[in-house]
């Protein structure tokens, strides 16, 4: 059996094997079913397997995803799926899912695919590795998802793919207005109006949502000295950073960023720093914010 699993492998395109491959080697449909029952490849979608494991959920997703649209006709990835594929952030995405949008509705659908129906569709070819799959423009994706689960959704993806320069401010409004009288539009639109390609993270683009709803004006991307913060106030001389790697597991780095943190300080900076579950308390971010502001050492 590792002599038949090593030649699937062997016959794969970036971790994917289709039946119809498989069988023009010698491989019939048997020896796959056999296979996956026993759990050494798994079967993504009709006629298309996975023979190396996926190492995150994400990339399940890209492998799951290639595999439902492959010989689908007219039919593009949509929603997070055409974000994933493009090697884009989602936000609070439901991956077990592979969302597919064509002009004309299916009668059989599997249950981990969401089938989405619209009356004109502008597909895009996107280079996977080795394979090429249609999906719908990262406009037409972005604002789907914004639609589905609220702007926070939209602007993770939105923020990346304008700082990485493959979507524009204008290819979002040209998006929104083909969507407008949907309900939602009006708030994803002065959400996405927040797109800014200088946040690095999408920590970085949720901290941006936090000070925008508390009125606050900030410059992303600040160099003070020799330091580039992530945010700075434009009323108040103090930074706001986000923190994803708190867990800071190698001693070095901890000590190299308290030394930071404290040379930006002896700037007259006051510092805030916050977390991915700060993030969701909008409350406590406030008065964070609000006791550097109090702490800063005032002109008299």
């Amino acid at each position: 059996m590792d002599d038949l699993l090593t030649t699937m492998r062997a016959l794969a395109a970036d971790g994917l094997l289709s039946a119809a491959d498989a069988r023009a080697c010698g491989l019939d449909r048997r020896l796959l079913a056999e296979a996956a029952a026993r759990g050494e490849i798994e079967r993504l979608a009709r006629g298309q397997y996975l023979v190396s494991p996926a190492p995150d959920l994400r990339e399940l997703h890209r492998s799951r995803s290639i595999a439902v649209v492959d010989g689908l006709e007219r039919t593009g990835l949509s929603h997070d799926s055409g974000l994933v594929v493009r090697g884009l952030p989602t936000f609070a995405a439901d991956l077990s899912r592979v969302h597919v949008t064509s002009t004309r509705r299916r009668k059989r659908v599997p249950p981990h695919v969401h089938h989405w129906v619209r009356r004109s569709v502008v597909l895009d070819e996107v280079v996977v590795g080795s394979t090429t799959v249609p999906a719908l423009p990262v406009a037409d994706c972005v604002v789907q998802v914004g639609l589905l689960r609220g702007g926070e959704a939209a602007l993770v993806p939105a923020d990346a793919a304008i700082r990485e320069g493959s979507l524009t401010v204008d290819d979002l409004s040209a998006a929104l207005d083909l969507v407008v009288g949907h309900r939602g539009v009006r708030s994803l639109r002065q959400m996405l109006a927040w797109a800014d390609g200088r946040h690095e993270t999408p920590g970085e683009t949720r901290t941006g949502v936090c000070l925008h709803r508390l009125g606050l004006a900030y410059t992303p991307q600040v160099w003070i000295g020799q330091d580039r913060v992530d945010a700075l106030l434009d009323d108040e001389p103090v930074v706001v950073e986000f923190d994803g790697a708190l867990k800071y597991t190698d001693q070095d780095a901890l000590v190299a960023e308290k030394i930071r943190e404290d040379r930006i300080r002896s700037r007259g900076y006051g510092f805030v720093r916050l977390t991915w579950a700060d993030l969701y308390d909008l409350g406590l971010v406030a008065a964070r914010v609000r006791r550097a502001i109090d702490a800063l050492p005032r002109r008299s």
